[in-house]
């Protein structure tokens, strides 16, 4: 009955994830271990001869990377931009501290060198470092590539589990410091977000202007939502003309603002309350009359006598200027009239259901396209590298997430499903890997130098894991979810980012994750071959 069971995989496949989750929602001292127990329980049942088909594994990665990609993609090139020294030099420092660490101790402890191959890919949970190692190894030491394989399976369960209790136990323990980083940067947000205020014209070259002659977002993007006029208080519309001393509502940023009042006049503080014939609604964009089309093509002043004064696209903020192109799901902050309103919201659209929708072509497209980029090797000399199920669809979705659509097709999904996607792929991604490494260890627990090679993958993984959080933390001062999101890409360690979003409900670590792993994953794959060559003709082991 027991074998029966085991042998079917659908059964074993929902056992796991049903105990795993029972154990996972333990909590000793407010810690617990969430979906990540899934891990625990999948070894346990590959030590008794579980097998659970190997593409579950990669569903898993797709799943889990994709929608963070996408989620990521928005800020990814401004954070690169702006760090991509610091995040290339941590993945470098990372890497090469896990494979020193390695080597070095490789020899008091007496564990061969494809064997230490094998433990520094698993302490540092890269499955690419192990390929690249295996395949140095059928060169340099033919016949051994089965040692790499076992040190793998005994570092790589301390190497995850290390990291997922680390990135658990660190913003606990330093709460205090994890809550005013929050604070800061919901105040920058605010700093970086849109305003409403107000000006007097006191600029004479404007005066008898029309709106639309002044063609405002050529200087300044803001929006101009109503004026007053002595004691009336007039919408905004293209046609409307201005009067000296005529006191305006301009809606931006901080220095846009400040660049229409050196254009426009005296800043005058307090702003104007509405009248009472204006509404301002939100609305969300569900209409495909409306989606990727520009504002400027759309004549929305003159054809509905609205004003579109802020554009949010997920948590981007966007000024609406005429060569903005609108996207089903972004939510626009709409003024006119109330009738003009209410004949606009009639036409775009806001039907919940639309919203709620996952366009399941265009998500598979996505995938599709990363995978097969993953699959694609790039020779370096004499490197082989491929991004895999993991880098290939990283990468796509990083620049879909940038542009936010595919044609007129918005990529982005809802909150719900991106949240669905990359908890079950996270959990398929653990039972798979904690199957494949139950068997696994079976094999290596009857080896001589199982101690020693627990003690290598122990400190490789500790010893890079800790030193890297120190680097990006104390040295290039990232706040601490913003450290640990980039010591998860460092160590290329997608379950560890999971369980962090989870532990600091927020999913900023996300960004840094996804600009260092690139860095990191190339240079595992080179380190892997770096080391065995290292390691046999240097150090002639």
């Amino acid at each position: 009955m027991g074998t029966g069971l085991l042998n079917n995989q659908l059964l074993v496949l929902l056992a796991i994830i049903s105990i795993g989750y029972i154990i996972g929602h333990i909590k000793i001292k407010g810690i617990s271990f969430g979906s990540s127990a899934c891990l625990f329980v999948a070894i346990a049942a590959g030590i008794l001869g579980a097998e659970i088909p190997s593409i579950i594994m990669s569903i898993g990665v797709i799943f889990f990377i994709y929608p963070i990609g996408l989620q990521a993609g928005a800020q990814f090139f401004r954070q690169f931009h702006r760090r991509g020294l610091k995040f290339a030099g941590l993945a470098l420092f990372t890497v090469s501290t896990g494979a020193l660490t390695a080597l070095l101790l490789a020899i008091p402890l007496k564990v061969d060198i494809a064997s230490a191959a094998g433990i520094f890919a698993g302490a540092m949970t890269s499955t690419p470092a192990l390929a690249s190692a295996i395949n140095a190894i059928q060169t340099y030491l033919p016949g051994h590539s089965g040692q790499a394989s076992l040190g793998y399976a005994v570092a790589y369960p301390f190497g995850l589990i290390s990291e997922m209790l680390f990135v658990q136990l660190v913003p606990k323990i330093f709460s205090k410091r994890v809550n005013a980083d929050r604070e800061n940067e919901a105040k920058e947000r605010e700093v970086r977000g849109f305003k409403s205020r107000s000006f007097k014209l006191t600029n004479i070259n404007l005066t008898g202007k029309t709106l639309d002659e002044l063609d405002i977002h050529n200087i300044a993007h803001v929006n101009l939502t109503r004026f007053k006029r002595g004691e009336h208080i007039t919408i905004c519309t293209p046609d409307a003309k201005f009067e000296l001393g005529d006191t305006v509502v301009a809606v931006g940023q901080a220095a846009e603002l400040e660049k229409f009042r050196i254009l426009f006049g005296e800043d005058m503080g307090q702003e104007l309350p509405p009248p009472g014939f204006m509404a301002i609604k939100d609305l969300f964009v569900s209409s495909s009359k409306l989606a990727g089309r520009l504002l400027r093509n759309l004549k929305l002043p003159e054809s509905y006598g609205i004003t579109i004064t802020r554009l949010y696209r997920g948590e981007v903020e966007i000024t609406p200027t005429g060569g903005v192109s609108l996207e089903i799901g972004d939510m626009m902050k709409v003024v006119g009239r109330m009738e003009n309103v209410e004949r606009f919201i009639k036409m775009a659209g806001s039907e919940r259901r639309r919203l709620d929708d996952t366009n399941i072509l265009i998500l598979t497209i996505g995938m599709f396209f990363g995978a097969l980029l993953g699959e694609i090797p790039f020779v370096i000399g004499n490197f082989s590298l491929k991004l895999g199920v993991a880098g290939g669809p990283l990468f796509v979705a990083l620049i879909l997430g940038h542009f936010g659509k595919i044609g007129k097709w918005s990529v982005r999904i809802p909150n719900a499903t991106k949240i669905f996607l990359r908890d079950l792929g996270l959990v398929l991604f653990l039972i798979g890997i904690g199957v494949k490494t139950g068997h696994e260890l079976i094999a290596s627990i009857g080896g001589h130098s199982i101690i020693s090679c627990i003690i290598l993958g122990a400190a490789v993984s500790l010893v890079s894991l800790f030193g890297s959080y120190f680097l990006v933390h104390k040295i290039f001062k990232l706040p601490i979810t913003q450290s640990l999101g980039a010591v998860c890409g460092a160590k290329t360690s997608s379950p560890s980012l999971g369980v962090l979003i989870k532990t600091v409900e927020d999913d900023s670590p996300a960004v840094t994750y996804a600009a260092v792993y690139p860095v990191a994953i190339i240079m595992l794959t080179l380190v892997g071959q770096l080391f065995v060559w290292i390691g046999t003709t240097l150090l002639g082991r």
